[in-house]
């Protein structure tokens, strides 16, 4: 469990256990940078079709995380139009990064595909980017809310890369200025556990449940991934899991913040 300010958090990974048949490691990646009054979480998901997915995931995570925090850190947002223009910045930096990388090593960027998911927390509320799947929950006033429901059913396991040429048109920001009390960002892998197919919402017993965990001191990384790894995991999804959990512990209001 790692405690950054007004966010304790938790953020584990575990390899699918058709990877483990195949040989094959955890192709997914997380990443979470802090400044003062900001906090950044980013996961993605290598493809496992492709020759460099754990890469591209890899460096999605850090430079998009990276350039989240330049954006609101040096000059905070003056609303959300403003958070939501960094958040899609930072995703485009990334997919740029991405892009030299393929350059340098002579490799077809298709090979480094992944998808990516960034949230950032600070004064002026929250701001999330995504390209492709996995899922974005938040905890607010209502309760918990998936920010970038899934696909509908006639469209499952087809999903969008950050290397596709459409990256752009896939890409969904959101942005809210109510306080989130709590967070989770994950890859598929985990979203089979925690989404309702049906409804493309929150399930209540898995992440609602963690964290409460977390909030109470009772849940650790080591926990979180022996839970990932565990056989009861392992018989409802063989892919890769990655998730974050996140809970805001003051409630304090912040004295220099403002409403975007």
């Amino acid at each position: 469990m790692n405690r950054s300010g007004r966010w304790r958090w938790v953020a584990a990974s575990s390899t699918g256990t058709s990877h483990r048949r195949d040989g094959r490691g955890c192709e997914d990646a997380w990443r979470f940078r802090e400044a003062e009054n900001l906090w950044v979480w980013a996961v993605a998901d290598g493809a496992g079709s492709v020759a460099h997915g754990r890469l591209g995931a890899s460096l999605a995570v850090n430079h998009a995380s990276a350039a989240m925090v330049e954006g609101l850190s040096t000059s905070p947002p003056a609303g959300l139009d403003q958070a939501r223009a960094v958040a899609a910045g930072a995703v485009a930096s990334a997919r740029d990064v991405v892009a030299t990388a393929a350059r340098t090593f002579g490799l077809a960027l298709p090979t480094l595909a992944s998808t990516l998911l960034v949230v950032a927390c600070g004064r002026f509320g929250m701001v999330s980017a995504q390209v492709g799947d996995g899922a974005i929950l938040a905890c607010g006033p209502e309760g918990w809310l998936n920010l970038t429901p899934p696909r509908p059913a006639e469209y499952l396991n087809i999903t969008d890369f950050l290397t596709s040429p459409d990256w752009a048109e896939a890409l969904k920001v959101t942005a809210i200025s109510d306080r989130v009390s709590g967070l989770a960002l994950m890859t598929d892998g985990t979203e089979t556990l925690a989404v309702h197919t049906a409804t493309g919402q929150p399930a209540p017993g898995f992440v609602p449940r963690l964290h409460g965990l977390l909030g109470e001191g009772g849940l650790c990384s080591a926990d979180l991934s022996a839970l990932l790894a565990s056989p009861s995991v392992g018989a409802r999804t063989d892919d890769d899991l990655t998730l974050v959990v996140a809970h805001q512990v003051d409630d304090r209001p912040d004295p220099a913040a403002g409403v975007g």
